[in-house]
């Protein structure tokens, strides 16, 4: 049987597609459990221990951590996205958990937390990064310029109402969000149009709220996801000392 020349070229683009995928998956399959062996040898050297308690802080940081590195193996072997997308979704994953590892193992809280916003806004894209820490009576972040920035916990604002109620939040447009309040979020050197802020949290408990602010494309549900994963690190590195 004689089959046209356009036949045996489409034949070749779809073998040569498969091949490209095959490659592809085993690839970042690969690349995925070199990572999950980092993460453990990282937290040995950090001498961290997943404990039994399946509540524990740790637990649940190792227990996010594997979940991500799932859905991303998933997302991979089903090419779920194209290979730019892929790829993107992996290195920023990448991101978190060296960045994160790095945060944890730095030598102070001080030094974490300003490692901490700077890996935020590299990873997301945003034009800024802050952690404000939770104390006595609200929340409070020191600068490197050495000023300080204060929000009191009973204050109105997004920054107040994440470390009151433990639930991160987004908006783009901070002008038609009710929820934003100009004096308290807008500090100086803050966010001026969008606004993503997740809870650090260490049990129950809220140390801090981190948060991002002014990406060009706009925040998505998946910067969310990348800045509540990576808040774990930073709550490890304030508490899991």
């Amino acid at each position: 049987m004689n089959f046209p020349l356009g036949y045996y070229e489409a034949l070749i683009i779809l073998v040569t597609a498969g091949a490209m995928a095959v490659l592809f998956r085993a690839r970042y399959m690969g690349r995925l459990e070199r990572i999950t062996a980092r993460v453990e040898d990282a937290a040995d050297n950090l001498d961290v221990r997943v404990e039994e308690d399946k509540d524990s802080p740790l637990s649940e940081l190792a227990g996010a951590v594997d979940r991500a590195l799932a859905i991303r193996a998933a997302d991979i072997y089903h090419l779920r996205g194209t290979m730019e997308e892929l790829e993107r979704a992996d290195g920023a994953l990448r991101a978190v958990i060296d960045k994160g590892l790095a945060v944890a193992g730095a030598g102070s809280p001080r030094e974490a937390l300003r490692l901490a916003e700077e890996a935020l806004a590299q990873i997301t894209g945003a034009a800024g990064a802050w952690v404000l820490l939770r104390d006595g009576g609200g929340l409070t972040r020191l600068s490197a310029a050495g000023e300080t920035t204060h929000i009191p916990l009973n204050a109105p604002g997004i920054f107040a109402r994440v470390a009151r109620e433990g639930e991160a939040m987004f908006t783009n447009n901070v002008e038609y969000e009710s929820a934003y309040d100009p004096a308290a979020d807008g500090f100086p050197g803050g966010p001026r149009h969008a606004l993503l802020a997740v809870p650090v949290r260490w049990g129950d408990a809220t140390l801090a709220v981190a948060a991002l602010g002014d990406k060009a494309q706009g925040f998505a549900d998946e910067d969310m996801e990348t800045a509540s994963l990576f808040a774990r690190f930073i709550a490890l590195a304030l508490k899991g000392r």
